[in-house]
This record gives C-alpha cells, sequence and structure tokens, in this order.
C-alpha cells in the first residue's frame, strides 16, 4: 500500500514523533511511505525523517509556521494560501498515487477533497469533549473523512458519541514506543533499591495550561512543606504562540514566588528527552485532556509509575493502584497524598514499575500497532 501522512507541524513532540515512527514502522513491513510537511519550519523533525529514511516533501517551505488567531484578515489570507497548497499537494498526489492520506489537523484536512482514487483518514490523537470541537471542524471531518483513526478507545467513544463517524469507519490504533531493549529492573538507581536520595519527580508537555505545570508546582510545594526530600524536572516546549509564551512566563513566576527555584530543573525545547527519564522516579501528569499520551508510554516503558489526571486516554492504559495513580481532577492534595505513598512505600513503588513495565511489553507493542493500521488498508 501507499501512503501518504500530510502534516503541519510546528516543534518536534509526541503527536509528530507518533506520526514518524508509525510512519517508519509501516516502511519497514514493506509499504510505500511519504511524508508531506506544511512548511518544513522544524528542523529537528526534517532531521528525524533523513534519520529514519523516511522520505519527506515541503509544500511551502518557512521559518515559523502560520498560527491563526482570531484576526478575520489574517484567516482571509491564510484561506488563498491553502489554494496553492492545494495545488501543490494535488501534484504530489499524482506523482505519489497514494491508496490512503492520513491528517491529524483539520487545518491539514482542509486542503483535500475526497477522491475516488484514495482514502482520507482523519487520526484524532487527543480526546475532546463536546464543547470543545466546533462546528466547522466537525463538519470537515464528517464530509471529507472516509475513516476516523483514534489513540485510545476513549476517543472513539467521544468520536462516535458526537456522531462524527458510524462505529464501522472508527478504528483504535494505539500510539507505542519500542522496549524491546528496556530493562529498568536492573536499573539500580530505581527508587525502591536506592537509598539516601531525593526523589525525582518529572513534568513532561508542551507549556500552555492545560498541560497543568501550574498544578505540578502546587504539588511540589505541598510536598516539601510536609519536609519532603523532592525535586522537579520540567520539562517541555515553549512554542512560537504567544500563548504558550506567557504561559511559561506564568509558571516561572509562580516558581519564584513559592521560593522553588532550586527544586526545580527547567528543560526547554529538547526534542530528545529519553534519557531523563532514567533520572526520573515517577511521571506526574495533571493535563486537562489527552488522546493516548506520549510521555506516560514512555514512562511506564522504563517502570516509571505515573500519577494523573483521570481523563481520555489515561483511563485505557493505567489501572489505578496497580500500574500507577489516576487522581481526582487537578486535586493537589490527592496527588500528595499517593505521591507520598510511593515515597514512603518502596515495595508499592515496585509493585507497580514491574506491572507499568509488563503492559507495555505485553500490549503497546510496535507489532501491534502495525497490524491495527493495516486493517485500517484492508477495509
Amino acid at each position: 500500500m501507499k501512503i501518504i501522512f500530510l502534516e503541519s507541524v510546528h516543534n518536534f513532540a509526541g503527536s509528530s514523533k507518533s506520526t514518524l515512527e508509525l510512519a517508519e514502522r509501516l516502511q519497514n513491513h514493506g509499504h510505500d511511505v511519504l511524508i508531506v510537511d506544511f512548511w518544513g519550519c522544524s528542523s529537528d523533525y526534517i532531521d528525524a525523517c533523513h534519520n529514519l529514511d523516511v522520505p519527506i516533501k515541503i509544500l511551502d517551505k518557512r521559518e515559523k509556521p502560520i498560527i491563526l488567531g482570531k484576526n478575520p484578515i489574517s484567516i482571509i489570507k491564510y484561506f488563498f494560501k491553502t489554494i496553492g497548497y492545494r495545488k501543490a499537494f494535488n501534484n504530489i498526489i499524482a506523482e505519489f498515487k497514494p491508496n490512503l492520506v492520513s491528517v491529524n489537523t483539520t487545518k491539514t484536512l482542509g486542503v483535500l477533497r475526497k477522491s475516488q482514487n484514495y482514502k482520507i483518514t482523519y487520526f484524532a490523537r487527543g480526546w475532546f469533549l463536546p464543547n470543545q470541537i466546533g462546528f466547522f471542524d466537525k463538519y470537515l471531518i464528517k464530509t471529507r473523512a472516509d475513516k476516523i483513526l483514534t489513540v485510545s478507545h476513549a476517543t472513539s467513544q467521544m468520536v462516535q458519541a458526537l456522531g462524527i463517524s458510524k462505529a464501522e469507519n472508527i478504528f483504535t490504533i494505539p500510539n507505542t514506543v519500542n522496549v524491546k531493549n528496556t530493562n529498568s529492573s536492573d536499573d539500580t538507581n530505581i527508587w525502591y533499591k536506592s537509598t539516601n536520595r531525593e526523589f525525582v519527580m518529572m513534568h513532561c508537555g508542551s507549556f500552555i495550561k492545560t498541560k497543568g505545570q501550574h498544578v505540578t508546582i502546587e504539588v511540589l510545594k505541598e510536598l516539601i512543606e510536609r519536609g519532603l526530600n523532592v525535586k522537579l524536572l520540567l520539562v517541555g516546549i515553549v512554542s512560537n504562540s504567544s500563548q504558550s509564551k506567557r504561559y511559561f512566563d506564568q509558571v516561572k513566576n509562580i516558581i519564584e514566588k513559592h521560593n522553588l527555584v532550586g527544586n526545580i530543573e527547567t528543560i526547554v525545547n529538547q526534542s530528545d528527552v529519553l534519557h531523563l527519564y532514567h533520572k526520573t522516579d515517577i511521571l506526574i501528569h495533571p493535563s486537562y485532556s489527552e488522546g493516548l499520551p506520549r510521555v506516560v508510554l514512555e514512562a511506564m516503558s522504563l517502570g516509571k509509575p505515573v500519577i494523573g489526571n483521570a481523563v481520555g486516554g489515561m483511563n485505557d492504559i493505567i489501572s489505578n493502584n496497580y500500574n500507577g495513580f489516576l487522581t481526582s481532577f487537578n486535586s493537589v492534595s490527592d496527588y500528595v497524598m499517593k505521591i507520598e505513598s510511593l515515597i514512603n512505600g518502596k515495595e508499592k513503588y515496585r509493585f507497580m514499575s514491574k506491572n507499568a513495565l509488563n503492559l507495555m511489553k505485553s500490549t503497546y507493542s510496535e507489532e501491534e500497532q502495525v497490524k491495527a493500521f493495516e486493517k485500517v488498508l484492508t477495509r
């Protein structure tokens, strides 16, 4: 089969990493794959495509992505620009002759038209409430996508409940990470084997309010006030959007206000953060909404328990009190209680660590992901 992934990458982060890795896996299984990116403005993403030998083409080479605000003039200008994008992409279609085109934003879906020559899939990589998807986005997905792909059962249920697509046209294809060479049980620095050191938490996510960095900082403050020896790795992307930059400044102000500068290591705009998990004991994830977060899969694949809000696909992957903790939404006291139980209960930590690792090895494998995608190709 011949597959195009049409992308509009701003930063080389969770979603774009997962799409690229899926493209590579499909290519390794004999499929002909091409990535087409709107702007090619992420050099890390372009380099990663080349390193994995996944072919990529750029529609409109730019230094920065086009970020649409509410200004009607900029929206009109962008509309006319998409006409050029559509023509350029149609030329690629004519040359490559795909069986399937996959998109994961309505921005990229907007340049496509239904065709008898190929199918269009909309890959819903997030999870959303009914009031979080606008009328126009819903209209585009319903009228232009032949099939809907989702990363979690929670997302599939929401897509069906909103009437976006019929159940027979919705396919769950979970994210996955490579755990073949992972052997965290031999890590002598893992919490249940270590003595006399600080407990390290990590929060990893883009700097936007809905990722909940402000909640994590309040949790850290409370743990320290209880006399616990804890440190936080605050890891994430500050994007080109004014919203992200403002929120990052707010987070820094909260850190200074609570006198936590010495307890937090802030790591910004690094595309490869896997090595940081080896310095981490748990991942804290107070996100407002999630499909099937890559950072959670990465942490669990290295035997690191995850504590997070019970939203969307978090319920797919975390069994509360078995391989991690699900909390009451953004409840600082709930987070503190559960984290403290792991700090003081190394046997509980060991139990959760091994269960998290075993789930990743048994269920979220590369082979299962490819099989799930190939079912879409044959229907």
